[in-house]
C-alpha cells in the first residue's frame, strides 16, 4: 500500500480573528463546505474561528485516485493539529473519530452527527449501490425542497449545488478502498470530550443508541434529535449549535 500523499484543501473560513479556540467542520460522503454555513456562522458570532474544508474529490477540491481513510486524514493534518472541536457528520464523523483518538490527538473534543462507523459486509454492496444511486442524478433544488419541506432555503442551494459538483466515481472509490468498514470499536480509544448526536430512527438513522451502549461513559455520550434525517446539521441546526458550545465551554 503506497504511502498517503496529502492535497491542499480549499476552505471556507469564518470567524477570522475570532479570540476563541478553532473548530473544524467535516462534511460527508458527497457533501461540501458550503454546507455547514448555518452552524459556521453562529460558531463565528460566538467568537470561534471556523474552518470548513472540501474534502477531496468534492466541492472545489482536486479530483485524485486516492480516497482511503488515510488519504482523508493526510490532507485533513495539513490544515491544524489543535481544534478545541472537531464536528463531523457521516463520513466526516467517522474523520473526526479517528482525528481525536489519543494518536494523532488533534481534536479536545469531538461532536459526531450520525457518523458512519460501521458496514456491515454483508450489505456493503447494497450500500455502496445506494450511496451511488443518490449521486449518479442529483437532484435539483426544487426535488430537494419537495423532500425537506423543513430545509433552509439556503441549505436546499448549498445541497444541490454539492451534489452538481460530485463525480459517482469519487463515493464509489471511497466505498471500494475503505472495505472492511468496521470502526465503531475505536469509539473505546477515546480520551477527548465526545458527543453522538443520532438521526431519528424513523428517518433513517445511520447510528443508534443501542449500537454505542457499550461505549457509553462520562466522556462519551449519546442522544437522537427527534424528527431528524442522517443530515442532523440541516434538520436540527439548532441542536446541533447548541451542543458544540457545551462542548467548547469544556
Amino acid at each position: 500500500m503506497s504511502a498517503p500523499r496529502a492535497i491542499e484543501l480549499p476552505v471556507q473560513r469564518r470567524g477570522i480573528g475570532a479570540s476563541g479556540r478553532p473548530v473544524l467542520l467535516l462534511h460527508g460522503l458527497g457533501g461540501a463546505a458550503g454546507t455547514w454555513w448555518r452552524v459556521a456562522d453562529g460558531l463565528a458570532a460566538a467568537g470561534f474561528p471556523v474552518c470548513a474544508p472540501d474534502l477531496r474529490g468534492h466541492g472545489r477540491a482536486a479530483f485524485t485516485s486516492q480516497y482511503r481513510l488515510a488519504d482523508y486524514h493526510a490532507d485533513l493534518a495539513a490544515l491544524g493539529s489543535d481544534w478545541a472541536l472537531i464536528i463531523g457528520q457521516s463520513l466526516g464523523g467517522l474523520l473526526a473519530l479517528h482525528l481525536g483518538l489519543p494518536d494523532p490527538g488533534r481534536a479536545r473534543a469531538l461532536l459526531l452527527l450520525d457518523p458512519v462507523l460501521e458496514v456491515p459486509d454483508d450489505r456493503y454492496e447494497v450500500v455502496t449501490r445506494a450511496q451511488l444511486r443518490a449521486v449518479d442524478r442529483p437532484a435539483e433544488p426544487r426535488q430537494i425542497q419537495q423532500q425537506n419541506p423543513g430545509w433552509h432555503p439556503g441549505d436546499i442551494r448549498a445541497a444541490a449545488e454539492a451534489a452538481r459538483g460530485l463525480s459517482p466515481w469519487v463515493v464509489e472509490q471511497t466505498m471500494v478502498q475503505n472495505r472492511p468498514w468496521h470502526h465503531l470499536h475505536r469509539l473505546g480509544e477515546l480520551r477527548v470530550r465526545t458527543h453522538i448526536i443520532g438521526a431519528d430512527p424513523e428517518h433513517g438513522a445511520v447510528i443508534r443508541e443501542r449500537a454505542v451502549a457499550a461505549y457509553l461513559s462520562r466522556q462519551l455520550s449519546f442522544e437522537t434529535a427527534t424528527g431528524s434525517g442522517h443530515a442532523v446539521y440541516r434538520d436540527a441546526a439548532e441542536l446541533v449549535f447548541r451542543r458544540a458550545l457545551e462542548l467548547l465551554a469544556g
